[in-house]
């Protein structure tokens, strides 16, 4: 949020100092590692579910943070002393009666400081069309069953059965074919909560933006930077849509929903009259910092030879570089990773290794930032205001995320410092990551894994020299991983 903020010079709360509220916070998911990372800001959660608020409350003081308060309410009786700098509810507003609705609006406007920023998503039209019909006829299959039954898998079957016995290639199957993909991808428990709770009310984004201004707010921008460069849509088809909103926002980005066929949003609001007017400058980039784990493909090329290198993520995404300048600035965000450098010093890095001077540097600059933007708007590229303190190497007392600790103690999957789920590789790993409370050191790590692995049901446990060359891969692979504080 304030990354996005940054580039419309919209005078935005530090991460590090800010006050935060999150509405419907549930066990505090997204609030705890925000506050382990920022000690100096403060949180606050609300949530309704009572047993949600107590899981949180307790791994807020299994972690002994002080700057987080989780605590059971509603918009109705929620308060605050002071105002806050930023306010959260995700997954709320389509998801609750049309008076809550109003009650969430009319809170944000409340509860935001002069300057803050209201984030909030919401189920959009006209991409909600299609998922509407077919959580229709999911709910009306699964109303006509016995109490208990599970309705998730319930309404999936009967979709699935619906879209087999639809012709090969029709509109109608491959809708529900979408959508099916959709539910599974993210699995039962978002289904459950967007495809099969009793209120659903999507919204088209002008609907949207007239009901936020009605209760004092205004459309600040979208928190997500394809909002700024989106290179899914031609420089003609943009041209139109310029054109056809007539310097209108509201306008524009309604038109451009109608083109994505977008059916959700995570929009960013502010007060009335405070969103700045100037047009936003790619050149406002040089104040965040970037990271990325892209790695490249290619053999290392020549400086001076201009060919195309391609790096790719974690998850196969790829991305393709000709210019040496964007070359080098990749190579080197590679190579850093999990760690951020300041844009301002990429740029310098990058153009100062390949001798660029004017007017070629200002070209070459001008394509490296809108590189890191658009690599930012498919999630190849972080770029962030307040990066988080990991570990650039891997120490004599390794030092392991508190949360991530606590989370490998219940299963492989944990939250790296970047706020990102991931999946341990093993059990062994596992058991590492408990141990690393930055009190014990590479040899008595090594005596503790010699241990683990003499207590496995394998007849012949490792030899001493393979536990300390897996060892040192493990805690290689967390540090990459961003699971290491520095």
């Amino acid at each position: 949020m304030a990354a996005i903020a940054a580039l419309l010079g919209f005078p935005a709360a530090s991460p590090r100092t800010c006050r935060v509220l999150e509405l419907g916070a549930g066990d505090g998911a997204h609030l705890i590692p925000l506050a382990l990372e920022q000690p100096a800001a403060s949180f606050v959660g609300v949530d309704l579910a009572g047993s949600a608020v107590a899981r949180g409350q307790a791994l807020v003081r299994e972690l002994g943070l002080k700057n987080i308060r989780l605590e059971q309410g509603d918009l109705s009786t929620f308060d605050a002393a002071q105002p806050f700098d930023y306010v959260i509810a995700h997954g709320v507003y389509s998801w609750v009666p049309p008076e809550v609705q109003t009650l969430l609006l009319a809170g944000c406007r409340r509860l935001l400081a002069p300057h803050g920023l209201a984030y909030i998503s919401y189920a959009t039209y006209p991409g909600c069309h299609q998922r509407e019909m077919v959580r229709n006829m999911m709910l009306f299959h699964t109303a006509r069953l016995a109490g208990g039954s599970n309705v998730v898998s319930e309404g999936h079957a009967f979709a699935q059965l619906v879209r087999e016995h639809q012709t090969a290639g029709e509109a109608y199957g491959s809708a529900i074919q979408q959508e099916l993909t959709r539910m599974q991808q993210h699995g039962v428990g978002y289904a459950f909560h967007d495809d099969f709770a009793e209120h659903n009310s999507p919204v088209y984004f002008g609907e949207m933006a007239e009901r936020v201004r009605e209760q004092g707010l205004e459309f600040f921008a979208e928190s997500l930077f394809s909002f700024f460069d989106d290179a899914r849509l031609s420089a003609d088809v943009l041209a139109i849509v310029e054109k056809l909103s007539e310097g209108d926002l509201i306008t524009r980005e309604q038109y451009l929903d109608f083109l994505r066929g977008r059916a959700f949003r995570q929009s960013l609001f502010c007060h009335g009259g405070t969103r700045p007017t100037a047009p936003w400058q790619l050149e406002a980039l040089t104040s965040l910092s970037a990271a990325s784990s892209l790695v490249s493909t290619t053999p290392e090329l020549a400086p001076r030879v201009v060919a195309p290198e391609t790096f790719v993520s974690p998850a196969g995404v790829q991305l393709t570089a000709e210019s040496r300048v964007v070359r080098h600035a990749l190579r080197e965000l590679a190579q850093l990773w999990p760690r951020s450098l300041p844009v301002a010093e990429l740029l310098t890095h990058a153009l100062a290794a390949h001798g660029s001077a004017e007017p070629t540097s200002g070209s070459e600059r001008q394509l490296l930032l809108r590189t890191l933007l658009r690599a930012a708007a498919v999630k190849l590229v972080e770029l962030d205001v307040a990066p988080p303190t990991v570990a650039e190497r891997l120490s004599e007392r390794p030092l392991g995320s508190p949360l991530a600790r606590l989370e490998a103690r219940q299963g492989l999957t944990v939250t790296d410092l970047w706020h990102r789920r991931l999946k341990l590789d093993d059990e062994a790993g596992r058991f590492l990551l408990t141990l690393l409370d930055g009190s014990r050191t590479r040899a008595e790590l090594l005596e503790l894994m010699a241990g683990f692995f003499a207590q496995q049901s394998s007849p012949t446990p490792p030899e001493r020299s393979q536990v300390d060359a897996e060892l040192s891969k493990v805690l290689l692979g967390m540090q990459r991983r961003a699971l290491l504080l520095r």
